[in-house]
This record gives C-alpha cells, sequence and structure tokens, in this order.
C-alpha cells in the first residue's frame, strides 16, 4: 500500500509522518521550500523512533501519485470574502488531474470544504473512488492529533463499495492499538461535522470573549468569573482564556462557509458567532484608546507579536491585523514588534525588542510574554490566565 499526500502544511505533513509507520508515503507540494518541514526536529526524531523511512517528496504531480493507492488531499481552501465561500477551485481541478493519472486509486480529501463539495466531484468523476475524512487538528500538536485524534470521520458515497472503503480507512487510521471512535456518513454529513466543530470554537471563544467584556465594562473580575462559570463539567475548563478575538486560519473562515451554507435556513446563533468576533475587536480598540489616551495625549500604541507563530499567512490570519486596522481608523499611531515580518500597511515594524518598549506609550499583547515584566504598566491586554 502506497500513500500520496498533496499539499504538505501541517495536516499534509503530520499526515505523512503518521501514514509512514504503516505504508509507503510520497509527498508533493507546488512550493518546493516546503520540503524543509522533512527537516524538522520533532518529525527526524518521529521518523527515528518509530524506524520509518522518511517519505519521498516528488518533484511533480505524477511522481506522487505514481503506483500510490490512495491519494491524500491537504490543500488550502482559503475564504474568499468577495464570494462569500471557500475557493476550492485549486483543490477540484487537482482531485481530477489526479483520477486521470491514477483511475483506481482512492481520492481522500482532508481539506475543509463547503458542504455538498464531495457530492458535486462525485457526480462530476462517476468513476472516482472518493472519500472525505476531516481533520481536527490544533496547529501546536498536529502529529500528536493524528497519532491519537478524538474521532475518526469518514464520508463516503452510497455505493457498498464507498462504504467499504470508508471503513478500510478508518480502519487504517487506527495507529498505535488505539480505539478511537469512528463516525462513518455520508460526504455531506463528514463535511459538516467540521464546520460545525470549529464554529463551536469559535462560538465558544466568543462566549468568553464577551464574558469578559461585561466584566470590564461592570469592573468586575472575569478571572473570577470564568473560573466558577468552568467549574460546572458541563462547561469545562478549555477555550475560556479572553483574547482580542478568534482568529488563526480555520475558525474565522470555517464559521463564515457555514454561515454561508445555511443560505435559506433560519439561523441565529451562526451569524452571532461572526458578528461577535468583529464586535469584540471594535470593543477591544475602544478599551485600548482609552487605556493609551490616559498616559500620553497623543500616544504610540505598540502591537506586541501579531501572531504565535511565524510566516506572512499567520500574520494575515492575526486578529490583531483587524485591531490594527481599526486604530488606524481611528487616526491613532500604532507601531509593532513583530520579527518574523518586514513590513505592515500603514505600521512601522520593529525588530528590536527595547527599542519597542521604549517608543511605545501603550502595548497591546494579545498573548502576555514575561518579556514585558519591566513594562507592565504599559500593557494592554485581556490575557488573564497568562498575564499572572
Amino acid at each position: 500500500m502506497k500513500f500520496a499526500i498533496i499539499g504538505f502544511g501541517y495536516v499534509g505533513s503530520a499526515n505523512a509522518a503518521v501514514l509512514s509507520t504503516r505504508c509507503a508515503v510520497s509527498v508533493y507540494d507546488r512550493d518546493p521550500g516546503k520540503a524543509a518541514i522533512l527537516n524538522d526536529e520533532s518529525f527526524l526524531s518521529f521518523y527515528a523512533e518509530n524506524g520509518c523511512p522518511l517519505p519521498i517528496f516528488a518533484s511533480s504531480l505524477a511522481e506522487a501519485v505514481e503506483g500510490a493507492s490512495h491519494v491524500l488531499f491537504a490543500l488550502p481552501t482559503d475564504f474568499d470574502e468577495a464570494t462569500g465561500a471557500f475557493d476550492v477551485a485549486d483543490l477540484r481541478e487537482c482531485v481530477k488531474e489526479v483520477h486521470f493519472l491514477s483511475p483506481d486509486a482512492v481520492l481522500v480529501v482532508k481539506s475543509t470544504v463547503p458542504v455538498g463539495f464531495c457530492k458535486q466531484l462525485q457526480e462530476a468523476l462517476p468513476s472516482a473512488k472518493i472519500l472525505y475524512s476531516p481533520e481536527f487538528l490544533r496547529e501546536k500538536s498536529a502529529l500528536a492529533d493524528v497519532l491519537f485524534p478524538s474521532r475518526i470521520v469518514v464520508g463516503t458515497g452510497d455505493s457498498p463499495e464507498s462504504k467499504r472503503l470508508g471503513e478500510e480507512l478508518a480502519t487504517l487510521f487506527q495507529l498505535r492499538g488505539t480505539s478511537t471512535p469512528v463516525v462513518l456518513c455520508s460526504h455531506a454529513e463528514a463535511e459538516a461535522i467540521k464546520l460545525f466543530s470549529n464554529t463551536y470554537l469559535a462560538m465558544r471563544v466568543s462566549f468568553f470573549n464577551e464574558l469578559d467584556s461585561f466584566a470590564l465594562s461592570r469592573g468586575l473580575d472575569a478571572k473570577s468569573i470564568i473560573a466558577g462559570v468552568c467549574l460546572d463539567p458541563r462547561i469545562g475548563d478549555h477555550y475560556n482564556n479572553p483574547s482580542v478575538g478568534y482568529g488563526g486560519y480555520c475558525l474565522p473562515k470555517d464559521s463564515k462557509q457555514l454561515l454561508r451554507s445555511f443560505d435559506g435556513i433560519a439561523q441565529e446563533l451562526i451569524g452571532a458567532t461572526v458578528q461577535s468576533n468583529q464586535t469584540r475587536k471594535a470593543f477591544v480598540v475602544s478599551e485600548v484608546l482609552a487605556f493609551a489616551q490616559a498616559r500620553a495625549e497623543s500616544p504610540v500604541i505598540g502591537i506586541y507579536r501579531l501572531s504565535a507563530g511565524t510566516g506572512a499567512k499567520k500574520i494575515r490570519n492575526s486578529p490583531l491585523m483587524d485591531v490594527i486596522s481599526l486604530l488606524l481608523g481611528k487616526g491613532a499611531k500604532v507601531i509593532a514588534f513583530e520579527p518574523s515580518v518586514s513590513e505592515i500597511d500603514g505600521v512601522e515594524t520593529i525588530a528590536d525588542l527595547d527599542e519597542f518598549k521604549s517608543r511605545c506609550d501603550a502595548i497591546v499583547a494579545n498573548r502576555y510574554d514575561k518579556v514585558l515584566d519591566d513594562v507592565r504598566e504599559k500593557v494592554f491586554t485581556r490575557d488573564i490566565f497568562g498575564r499572572d
């Protein structure tokens, strides 16, 4: 058995590492620079510990899928604000091309897609064997989450063969003697599971952010309120630390896509979740301005680290990008400490932390860092569990 993995971001690379313990794996990404992931220390140690050969980074799509029994698609599906939906054009064309190159391979879509995408794809390619198996990974623990998933979801077509292939795929992902819960369902049901899961997380983040907005406005201790609320085991102590708003790659786009999918269906909560994120950012900006203006007549407001990760995409998906835009719209002077990028529209970026601290009258930190301890009185953060 051989797996080909198309798309070598954190989903593709984590799956490559885990699948290599069971079968041969080749990978392909249009960006040849992604091959550097193979040299990441965590992956090298995983392969060494499990005695697995490193996957082959193919130079072309045809080379990657040659001889593959299964082809896994982990391509990005960004949300297009102009159309109000996921951009699935590249994914659709890639699946069609792979089916042409390898007509007998099982095609496993991992990318997040609109509800109904795989059914439409199956209708366009009636002879193809198409499965949908979404991932539920956290960006900082993708490898662990593939090794020990919370559940395995496989969406299949209606035919007996498709359902059999779905059962086989679920068994393949039951690694290391685990007994992970399996959900076998239709393509559309699996697509909905992915979108509703991430939208629920976005809703939970929004709930605790609004709790924090209430506490801040009323002069109450948000930390005490959250601790008391979360002692209820039905609520639990997770995804409860306030922030400037939810960001990252998945939650904003998936909640917007789910809202789009409700077209013609009565709803309030999904739309409110999307809107709540914008409302929270506007509230934070008003609080930041009041905080800064209490310190200086024409304050310089610093943004400390736009993202916990590095790279242009992580910066672009940071909720602090919207905060910056709102601050600039209010006429505020904004600078940023973000060593991973050299330029942000309308904002001077500073690579030297001491210079950044000295020039700021107020500093916004979505997540607090101990390197700010010496200027703590300048820092505005709602990171109530990380700042103490």
